[in-house]
């Protein structure tokens, strides 16, 4: 998206990362002299099958994670996410890890393999009950999704641009409430 941006393929681009990222995307958009305005963050959650040994709790801690195994997509996620915070909180050393290469195969490997996880934003209800699979809260919660809406200072006052973040903090207010 920053590249269509910055071609000019797209005058207006929607942009979601994870906040421990936040540098290299802001550095990305000054590079290319991209606008941005954060529109919405909030925290990362916990998908394991409703039958994980977590499942009963109300919310999950970091370190209740450490002897499962996390299945992640193979992107920007193990180095910039899971492998760093692992890191910080000492629990690196016994980390089992499933990459994956497709995002759908994420849903396909959570039910079956006892005890897995992965970081997610959030899941379409009907994928939720399609795999038996539930949303957990982390607390603390050490990352949060930061969604921006960026582009080419010729259009920061566009009426374009205006309606786009109206209609998008209209869709956010929906789920809200």
């Amino acid at each position: 998206m920053i590249e269509d941006v910055n071609s000019g393929n797209a005058d207006i681009g929607l942009i979601r990362f994870y906040s421990e990222n936040t540098n290299h995307f802001e550095n990305q958009l000054k590079a290319k002299y991209i606008d941005w305005k954060e529109i919405y963050s909030f925290p990362k959650v916990v998908l394991v099958s409703k039958k994980h040994l977590l499942a009963k709790k109300d919310y999950i801690h970091p370190q209740e994670l450490k002897p499962y195994t996390e299945i992640i997509h193979g992107d920007f996620e193990i180095d910039d996410y899971s492998e760093a915070y692992l890191r910080e909180n000492s629990m690196h050393s016994s980390k089992r890890l499933i990459q994956v290469n497709q995002r759908v195969s994420l849903l396909d490997f959570i039910a079956p393999i006892e005890g897995s996880y992965t970081w997610t934003t959030a899941t379409y209800p009907a994928n939720l009950q399609k795999y038996e699979l539930i949303e957990k809260e982390v607390r603390p919660s050490h990352s949060l999704c930061l969604d921006y809406i960026i582009y080419k200072s010729k259009e920061g006052n566009s009426s374009i641009l205006k309606l786009v973040e109206e209609k998008i903090s209209d869709t956010i207010h929906l789920f809200d409430k």
